[in-house]
């Protein structure tokens, strides 16, 4: 899976906190169904006990299905307890999206490069649409994941939205 592939997942999934440890996949998939279909929902399980953690992963269709679970579901009550219902980016990417500091910028330019302009259009419509419904999550989103800002910047050069000449960034901002 491409760095950008990930990105695209990660907006189109939410981050579940808080469950109780007796819920099921399919449970928790038939509660997060109430605001659009379902791709995948899986439980985080303790390697070595093979108990549940307590949290897991809803993947939807698309980015806007996943804000509205986050609007609408945050703050459900199941089993006694209130689901934490929050943007996946940000707990899940920043494991993902880990490449050498010194290899990063190589990286992401030829992951943006290979993709197609419409894909890369998505991308950048995408990111737009999150700017646009929670600009502090989405700034939190950039600051700690510098490779995502890195990549929408090598975006913009491919689609000749700003100079390549402006777009110089120092591998040492992509290593928080």
């Amino acid at each position: 899976m491409t760095d950008l592939q990930v990105v695209d997942k990660s907006l189109r999934s939410v981050f579940v906190g808080n469950i109780p440890y007796e819920a099921t996949e399919e449970q928790l998939k038939e509660i997060f169904s109430q605001v659009g279909q379902v791709l995948s929902f899986k439980l985080v399980y303790d390697r070595e006990t093979g108990k549940p953690k307590g949290y897991g992963f809803c993947e939807y269709r698309d980015q806007e299905t996943a804000l509205s679970a986050m609007r609408n579901l945050n703050g459900f009550e199941i089993g006694g307890r209130t689901l934490r219902v929050d943007n996946a980016c940000t707990e899940k990417s920043r494991l993902e999206l880990q490449i050498e500091p010194e290899k990063a910028p190589e990286a992401i330019s030829k992951a943006v490069a290979s993709l197609p302009p419409e894909q890369m259009f998505e991308l950048m419509r995408q990111m737009k649409i999150c700017i646009q419904n929670n600009p502090a999550e989405a700034r939190t989103m950039l600051m700690q994941n510098p490779q995502l800002a890195y990549a929408l910047l090598q975006a913009q050069v491919v689609m000749r939205i700003v100079d390549p000449e402006v777009a110089v960034v120092s591998p040492v901002i992509l290593s928080y």
